[in-house]
């Protein structure tokens, strides 16, 4: 009498496992793509909506507004492992370029499953240049808003930003 009931308890949850695991195929397999693509579509629109900070600004006895912080834009260079081939090669090709060591470089791009490495952030022109002109797959360069203290960097204590 006992040996029913478990076997009909164990037959529910298999059956419930293996709908579970149907589910989750159909999620992952089938329609991955898609809700990979949503999901970018979704972070570029955020990254479209997000507000930038104010600047923020002294004014002298004379009324001179002198700029006590800003926001300033600078290229960023990152990496998304996923789509490089030869990590190594892209590593030595990226040395010189971003004064990183090559062997150091090679561990972040041998990451097959990773999605994004910063490289360098708040690159100079020159920096930029180079890595277009290699024209490298996996090698991204960005703009990225940072603060920045005209007058020095102990203001954002002075002023709370």
């Amino acid at each position: 009498m006992k040996s029913w009931r478990l076997w009909l308890i164990t037959t529910s949850f298999a059956l419930l496992y293996s709908a579970l695991v149907y589910n989750v195929y159909g999620l992952q397999i089938k329609k991955g793509e898609y809700y990979s693509a949503r999901a970018a579509s979704q972070y570029r629109l955020t990254d479209f909506l997000s507000s930038k900070r104010g600047n923020i600004y002294f004014q002298d006895k004379n009324g001179n507004r002198i700029p006590a912080a800003l926001n300033k834009r600078y290229p960023v260079i990152y990496a998304v492992p996923k789509e490089i081939t030869d990590a190594s090669e892209v590593a030595n090709a990226l040395a010189p370029i971003l004064n990183v060591p090559a062997a150091k470089l090679q561990l972040l791009l041998a990451k097959p499953n990773d999605l994004y490495e910063l490289l360098l952030s708040k690159a100079d022109d020159e920096q930029v240049n180079k890595i277009h002109e290699l024209h490298l797959k996996g090698i991204y360069v960005d703009d990225q808003y940072f603060r920045f203290y005209p007058i020095t960097r102990n203001c954002a204590t002075k002023i709370w930003f």
